[in-house]
């Protein structure tokens, strides 16, 4: 939801020419030509008519010019047409028309008989996305393929709105217009690379940064995880200890001393146990050793005596 409120607050309206004149001459395309200087997607068309009792079809196109052609990228029959002699607009519905940055694109619709459309000779002002380069007029029973003509100075009347297909502008298509972006809100990321593990950046595109590069389920504590060696997936806190082999395999902060093994001082540092380690790095001996020793001082006493 919040993701839909953000795109809409991007969207912009440009309107092209006025509603001040209208004609009829027959079946034609009828286009606005703008260059486009910041990719944008267009989102909505709605295209100014007045119905004379017609019963053709009106179809909104987006032709893009390829050397000295004009050549159709994509269209759309029109919905919510106005009814019989009233004025209103040929309108698209939902549509995703991309118009890549550094490339002229043409704009409007195929009208059919008893369609009236309005034009004027005034420009408006400039596009968000572009420049106005004027308008053209091909006739035709459908919307061709392709076609050459160039644009005079004359602007059908039409509201387009856009939203920004490259936000961060780092020249890579967002994701969600068909592009390899995966994070257009980041100029670092603009296709799937290498992961880094931990820095909070998705550079794959799978959906979310790396935290557990060893696979045993649990995240590195330089993620935030408890994984005190992300390297080794036999290392987690639920990890099997494995006393005296220098390794902290249930990460909690030391290694698990065995039998026999001596502190620097020369102290016994316990016995492994069952379930644990029975004094184990408690500074004195066990209570088994230093039971055995309090018999074997006895049995000295009694032979003395």
């Amino acid at each position: 939801m919040l993701l839909s409120l953000l795109a809409s607050a991007f969207a912009v309206t440009d309107t092209f020419g006025d509603d001040s004149s209208y004609n009829n001459e027959g079946v034609a395309l009828k286009l606005v030509a703008v260059h486009v200087t910041e990719t944008v997607v267009a989102t909505e068309l709605d295209f100014a008519i007045y119905n004379d009792r017609a019963d053709s079809p009106v179809i909104l196109v987006l032709y893009k010019l390829d050397g000295r052609s004009w050549v159709l990228q994509a269209q759309q029959e029109a919905v919510a047409l106005p009814p019989n002699e009233e004025a209103g607009a040929a309108e698209s519905g939902e549509i995703s028309w991309l118009m890549e940055a550094g490339n002229d694109y043409a704009v409007g619709a195929w009208v059919g008989a008893e369609w009236y459309y309005f034009y004027s000779r005034e420009a408006g002002r400039q596009p968000s996305f572009g420049e106005l380069l004027g308008g053209l007029r091909e006739e035709a029973d459908e919307p061709p393929e392709q076609f050459e003509g160039e644009a005079e100075e004359f602007y059908y009347y039409m509201e387009l709105t856009t939203e920004d297909a490259d936000a961060d502008d780092d020249g890579a298509i967002g994701n969600e217009w068909g592009g390899e972006d995966c994070d257009d809100n980041n100029p670092d990321v603009t296709a799937p690379t290498e992961e880094v593990p931990y820095d909070g950046i998705d550079q794959d595109c799978d959906g979310a940064d790396l935290t557990d590069v060893d696979g045993d389920g649990e995240p590195s504590s330089d993620a935030g995880g408890a994984d005190c060696d992300d390297q080794d997936p036999t290392v987690l806190p639920s990890g099997a200890e494995t006393c005296g082999d220098e390794i902290d395999q249930d990460c909690d902060g030391e290694d698990l001393a065995c039998d026999g093994e001596k502190s620097p001082d020369g102290e016994d540092l316990g016995v492994q146990l069952d379930g644990g380690c029975d004094g184990c790095n408690s500074g004195g001996p066990p209570a088994f050793s230093l039971g055995l020793g309090l018999g074997a001082l006895l049995f000295r006493r009694r032979r003395r005596s």
